[in-house]
C-alpha cells in the first residue's frame, strides 16, 4: 500500500496523544481508494459527491481526513492485526460532521475511535455512527474523547473481550454552553467486559433505548462527576450492577430495567455528599438489592417497581434527606433497609408481600415513614403500622390509597372582617389597594393537593358602597371539591364638605399658574380633628389621576363665637386644566382626610375658556 510520510508521522503523533498505538496500516478517507496486493493495484472503495463506500473488506485502520463527508462501509469487515489487537478500526480526530455507517470490525485494541471533536456554535456539525457491528475488540468497542454533539446510534458491540467496555464516553458533553451532549440510542451492547461507561462526562449526555446484558461490570457506568444526564428506557440485565452512578450527581434515570444483575439493579455511590440525582420509573427486579444507595444524599426516588429481590428491595447505607414515594416494592427479602442513615422521608409507597421484612430501620435518626400501604397491616389491631425500628403513623388501608377519588373539600380560611375610609361619596373600588390586599388575604390547603393547584374565587363587587359588605369566598381542588367562607368589609362614607374653587373662570391661555380650593367644615370641626399632613388631592373632572396639593393651610376664624375651620389648598392650573379634555363647564372634586381616618369631599362646579389676551 502507498504511504503518505507527513500523514504517517501525524497519525502516530495523534495515536500517542489518545493513548492508542499504530496499526500495522492505514488507509487514508477518502484520498485513497485503491491499496496494493502482492505488486497489483486493488480497488477497495468509491468515493462520489461527500460519500467514501467500501466495496472490499480491508485489514488497515480506515483514517478520516475531513470533516463533513461520510463513511459507509457498506456490509464490509474491517480486520485488525488479531491477536495483537493494536489500534483502531477507525480513527475520527478533529473532524466534525462525519457519519460511519455499515461496517463490521474486528480485531483491533479499539473498533472507533473519536477524540477532539468540539463544534462551535458558529458551525454545529454531528458526528453520527450507526448500523455498525464491533467485535473481537480489547480495549473500547466505541470510544468518544474530548468529542462533544456525537449521535451513536443502533450499534452492535458484542462479543468483545472481557478487557473490552463496550462504549466510553469520556470528558464528553456539553460545549460551548449549548446542549451539544452525545446522544446513544438503540445500540446493543452485550457480552463484553463492561457495558457503557461515562467517565467525567457531564451535561446534556443522552442514553436512550439501548440494550445492555452479559458484563462482568457495571452494564451503564458514571463515575468521575458524570452529572446532568439523563438514561432513558434503557435495559441493563444481567451484568454486575445494572445501571451504577459513582460520584455523580444531578443525573435522570427514568423508565430504565435493570433486571437479573448480580448485585444491585440501580446502584448509587457519591463520596462527596449530595447527589441530587432523579430515579423515576424504573424497574428492577430478582437482582440481590433492587436500587442501592451508599453514602448518597439528597436523591429522589418516585414511581420505580422493585420485585423479587434476594436481599432487599430499596437499601441505604449511610444515605441522608433522600425521598422515595410512589414506589411499588413487593416479594423482596425485605422491602427497604435503612442503616445508619438520616432524615430520609418515606411517603406513598406499595409495600407488598416483603417476607420476612417489610421494611428495617438501624440507627440513625430522623427518618420519616408516613402514608404508606402494607399488606400486612391489620387495621383492627392497630392504627398504625410498626416494623423492626420504626412506624408509619397513618397508613392506608388499601394499595395506593393516596390515588383513590378526592372527596374531601380544601380547607379554606378567609380574611379578618376589615373596615376601610371611602374617598369618594360612591365607595370603594374593587382595585383600590386596600380592598385587592383583603381580598389576597384568603387561603386554602387540601388532603390532596399543592396549595398552588386550589383555585380561590370571590364574589366582591366592582364597588364596595357606604356601610357592610359581605364577600364570600370559594376553594375549589383539582377534583372540583369545594368550600366557602364570608368575611364583611365595612366601608366608612366619606364626609361631604362645602368647596369653592376661586377663580371659577378658568382661562387656559391666562397668567394665572395656580387655583385655590377652599374647603369649609360644619360648625364642631377643630383644627386638631384634619390631618393636615395629609395633602389635599384635586381630581379635574372624569379624570381618575389626582392632582396633589402644592400647598396647604387650615384657616380658623369665629362667626358668632362659634369657631369655624377652612382648609386653603392651592393647585397648578396646568395640571388642572391638561384633566379637562374641553372647554366648557367642568366637575372638580377635592378630597382629604381627618386623624380620625375618614375622608372628606367636595364638589365645585367651574368653566374652563381659551382666552389668549
Amino acid at each position: 500500500m502507498k504511504k503518505k510520510h507527513l500523514y504517517t508521522t501525524i497519525i502516530f503523533l495523534s495515536f500517542l496523544a489518545v493513548g492508542i498505538q499504530p496499526t500495522l496500516g492505514e488507509i487514508l478517507v477518502p484520498s485513497e481508494t485503491t491499496t496494493e496486493v502482492n505488486g497489483t493495484t486493488i480497488t477497495i472503495a468509491t468515493y462520489s459527491g461527500n460519500t467514501y463506500t467500501l466495496i472490499q473488506d480491508v485489514t488497515e485502520t480506515l483514517i478520516v481526513q475531513e470533516s463533513e463527508l461520510i463513511l459507509d462501509g457498506a456490509g464490509h469487515t474491517v480486520t485488525g492485526p488479531g491477536p495483537s489487537n493494536i489500534g483502531a478500526g477507525v480513527d475520527i480526530s478533529a473532524h466534525n460532521g462525519i457519519t460511519v455507517r455499515n461496517l463490521n470490525i474486528t480485531g483491533f485494541s479499539i473498533g472507533i475511535n473519536i477524540s477532539g471533536t468540539n463544534p462551535g456554535p458558529e458551525n454545529i456539525k454531528k458526528n453520527t455512527v450507526e448500523n455498525n457491528t464491533i467485535s473481537g475488540c480489547t480495549t473500547w468497542g466505541i470510544r468518544l474523547y474530548l468529542a462533544n454533539d456525537t449521535i451513536l446510534r443502533e450499534n452492535n458491540i458484542s462479543n468483545n473481550s472481557d478487557t473490552c467496555w463496550g462504549i466510553l464516553i469520556d470528558t464528553s458533553g456539553n460545549s460551548n454552553n449549548l446542549q451539544l451532549g452525545n446522544t446513544l440510542t438503540g445500540n446493543t451492547v452485550t457480552g463484553n467486559g463492561g457495558g457503557i461507561w461515562l467517565k467525567n462526562s457531564s451535561r446534556f449526555n443522552s442514553l436512550e433505548g439501548n440494550i445492555v446484558t452479559g458484563h462482568a461490570a457495571s452494564g451503564i457506568y458514571l463515575s468521575v462527576q458524570s452529572s446532568n444526564n439523563n438514561l432513558t428506557n434503557n435495559t441493563s440485565s444481567s451484568n454486575r450492577d445494572g445501571i451504577k452512578l459513582n460520584n455523580s450527581s444531578s443525573n435522570t434515570l427514568t423508565g430504565n430495567t435493570a433486571n437479573a444483575n448480580s448485585i444491585a439493579g440501580i446502584s448509587l455511590m457519591g463520596t462527596n455528599g449530595s447527589n441530587l440525582n432523579t430515579v423515576t420509573g424504573n424497574t428492577t427486579s430478582n437482582n440481590v438489592y433492587g436500587i442501592q444507595l451508599t453514602n448518597s444524599s439528597d436523591n429522589i426516588l418516585t414511581g420505580n417497581t422493585t420485585d423479587g429481590n434476594s436481599d432487599t428491595g430499596i437499601w441505604l447505607d449511610p444515605s441522608n434527606n433522600n425521598t422515595i414515594t410512589e414506589n411499588d416494592i413487593s416479594n423482596n427479602a425485605r422491602g427497604i433497609y435503612i442503616l445508619n442513615s438520616d432524615y430520609n422521608t418515606i411517603y406513598n409507597n406499595n409495600f407488598i408481600d416483603n417476607v420476612p421484612k417489610q421494611a428495617e430501620v438501624s440507627g440513625g435518626s430522623g427518618n420519616d415513614f408516613d402514608g404508606n400501604y402494607w399488606s400486612d397491616w391489620d387495621q383492627d389491631v392497630a392504627t398504625y403500622y410498626e416494623f423492626p425500628g420504626g412506624e408509619d403513623g397513618s397508613p392506608w388501608a388499601e394499595e395506593d390509597g393516596w390515588l383513590l377519588p378526592d372527596t374531601t373539600p380544601p380547607e379554606i380560611s378567609c380574611p379578618g372582617d376589615t373596615t376601610i375610609q371611602a374617598m369618594a361619596p360612591d365607595g370603594v373600588p374593587i382595585e383600590d389597594d386596600r380592598i385587592q390586599a383583603f381580598l389576597a388575604g384568603a387561603s386554602a390547603t387540601d388532603n390532596c393537593d399543592l396549595p398552588e393547584d386550589i383555585i380561590i374565587t370571590n364574589n366582591a363587587p366592582a364597588i364596595f358602597p357606604p356601610g357592610d359588605t359581605v364577600v364570600t369566598f370559594t376553594a375549589k381542588d383539582k377534583s372540583d371539591n369545594s368550600s366557602t367562607c364570608q368575611s364583611t368589609v365595612t366601608v366608612v362614607e366619606a364626609a361631604e364638605s362645602s368647596l369653592r374653587i376661586i377663580p371659577s373662570i378658568i382661562n387656559r391661555d391666562g397668567i394665572l399658574q395656580k387655583i385655590l380650593a377652599v374647603i369649609r367644615f360644619p360648625a364642631g370641626t377643630t383644627e386638631e380633628d384634619i390631618d393636615i399632613s395629609q395633602p389635599l388631592i384635586l381630581y379635574p373632572a372624569d379624570s381618575p389621576n389626582g392632582i396633589e396639593a402644592i400647598n396647604q393651610r387650615i384657616v380658623t376664624w369665629y362667626i358668632c363665637g362659634t369657631l369655624r375651620v377652612s382648609v386653603f389648598a392651592s393647585f397648578s392650573k396646568d395640571e388642572v386644566t391638561a384633566g379637562v379634555p374641553a372647554n366648557g363647564p367642568a366637575e372638580l372634586m377635592v378630597i382629604g382626610r381627618f386623624e380620625s381616618g375618614q375622608y372628606f369631599y367636595g364638589f365645585d362646579n367651574v368653566w374652563i375658556i381659551s382666552w389668549d389676551w
